[in-house]
């Protein structure tokens, strides 16, 4: 409440109400997200989620595939997967590691547009920049 809390509206610079921050690290970014109830609910669940979904069947997988950009890691999630999903925190990440759900995919990390049904097998050494390039 800036109207309490005077010193902590004026560090952050709070101009209007209601003035929302989400906190990463210590960093404050302004929530610029949708401004009812419900959409403020699914925002801030989505922030306190997971950064990469297990996922364990083949409706999670479709499910995560629907979204506009997903990518999905077949194999165990690593330091490297955990840094990029933190970094990329927009597109939805998910780890498969059952060997019925994997098929040809097993080992492989594979980026998947939707609006266009396109997908995409990571070959490179730099997964962050080529996630970059293939979710445009």
């Amino acid at each position: 409440d800036a109207t309490e809390q005077r010193d902590l509206a004026d560090k952050y610079e709070v101009r209007g109400y209601p003035t929302i921050f989400v906190f990463k690290n210590g960093d404050p970014t302004p929530y610029e997200g949708p401004r009812e109830a419900d959409g403020i609910v699914s925002y801030m669940r989505k922030k306190a989620g997971p950064l990469s979904k297990q996922l364990t069947s083949q409706d999670e997988i479709d499910q995560l595939r629907s979204r506009e950009v997903s990518i999905i890691k077949y194999g165990a999630a690593d330091d490297e997967w955990m840094a990029v999903a933190n970094e990329l925190e927009n597109i939805a990440f998910g780890t498969v590691t059952e060997a019925s759900l994997m098929g040809d995919n097993e080992g492989k990390v594979v980026l998947f547009r939707s609006p266009d049904s396109r997908e995409f097998v990571f070959d490179g050494d730099d997964l962050a920049s080529w996630i970059s390039t293939r979710s445009m």
